[in-house]
């Protein structure tokens, strides 16, 4: 089996220097407990305590946004950190209401989205509140519960459809909204972590749909390829991997796929010639001359291969190639990243690749 390397994020030195943040779950708790004090202290809090589910005391601001005799609303503004979260900034609102039922009943409102696929952690029908931050919530109340009644509690999210229209919610089938997420509360500053853990539940969903292979694509370039397959796949099919290579391998992997078709540029397919499966330009250097080398190998000309290792880019090296008469060598390259991933999956896996310029023309393919 081919050697996993290269996945790593930034460096856990540049991370500790970084500010954490909190989660819309935490954010969404402590909004509830403001607004249950509010309700029944009748005097609003400026900030509230908060248990994290990993064990830690938060103290957060809160804000005030209207009450009456039954039921009182708060604020939390999430604060990501040094995170570059879409919802950093956002206002968290929670509307506590008095219930004539015992326990904490739980929705979301305005701005908070609502699940329409199965293979979530929330089943269909329900608002996009985790249940990380549904136990967060419920605790935060819990100590507030008044005697033989409860609490209705209302997520709300100004401004949440367009925050949600920057995140993967709306091929994860959730709508109308953000999601209310978080396992410990903190938001750790690690952008490319935060992605990482968005892109698996996409697989669950083609799962949940009832399909068996899947179309991995890096970015658009290879989701408009993807289109142009033969026969194309369906769309709910495609999922975008970013520059997560080899994790989502590994994940398709487990989840049972009996096939998988890998549609993108060279450029950061060919990036495996050289062991690199975590394909972002900041971990794995450009393809250029591990393509040269496996064309080179092919039988390419000599002088043509040093024609070809002055080229700037991989787009420019298949060009070339394709225009001096060689157009079967795109194909070669795919059935070499083909071996290459078979590899990884010990083989256990149908793979076809297929390999596409620019324009999103599919120009080699290994099936």
């Amino acid at each position: 089996m081919a050697e996993r390397v290269k996945e790593q994020g930034p460096p856990a030195e540049a991370q500790r220097q970084l500010r954490r943040g909190y989660t819309t779950g935490i954010c969404a708790a402590a909004a509830a407990r403001g607004a249950a004090l509010w309700l029944t202290q009748r005097r609003c809090p400026d900030r509230v305590t908060i248990r994290l589910p990993v064990g830690d005391e938060v103290v957060l601001p809160v804000q005030g946004v209207c009450r009456s005799e039954t039921a009182a609303r708060c604020c939390v503004i999430k604060d990501a950190g040094d995170d570059p979260d879409v919802t950093n900034g956002a206002a968290i609102h929670a509307c506590v209401e008095f219930a004539a039922s015992s326990g904490v009943s739980l929705d979301g409102g305005e701005g908070v989205g609502r699940v329409t696929l199965p293979g979530l952690a929330v089943p269909v029908g329900e608002a996009a509140i985790n249940p990380v931050p549904r136990g967060m919530i419920a605790a935060a109340l819990a100590d507030l519960v008044p005697d033989g009644a409860g609490w209705k509690v209302t997520i709300i999210v100004p401004g949440g459809v367009e925050l949600a229209s920057r995140t993967f919610n709306g091929r994860l089938g959730i709508i109308g909204g953000i999601s209310i997420l978080g396992t410990t509360g903190y938001v750790e500053p690690r952008s490319l972590d935060a992605l990482r853990r968005s892109l698996p539940p996409l697989l669950d969903i083609v799962r949940a749909a009832g399909y068996r292979t899947v179309c991995l694509v890096p970015g658009n370039i290879g989701h408009r390829a993807a289109r142009r397959l033969q026969p194309p796949p369906a769309e709910a099919q495609i999922v975008e991997i970013s520059d997560f290579l080899g994790f989502m391998l590994d994940k398709a992997y487990e989840r049972g796929f009996t096939a998988i078709t890998l549609v993108g540029h060279p450029g950061k397919l060919a990036k495996v010639l050289n062991g690199e499966w975590q394909t972002h330009s900041k971990y794995a250097p450009m393809a250029n001359a591990a393509v040269v080398e496996c064309f080179a190998g092919f039988g390419l000309p000599r002088a043509l291969v040093q024609e070809l290792k002055v080229l700037p880019t991989v787009e420019a090296i298949q060009q070339a190639v394709i225009q001096r008469g060689h157009a079967d060598l795109p194909a070669m390259l795919a059935g070499r990243i083909r071996e290459l991933v078979r590899e990884r999956l010990k083989g256990e896996v149908e793979v076809s690749v297929h390999l596409c310029d620019f324009a999103g023309n599919i120009v080699g393919e290994a099936r």
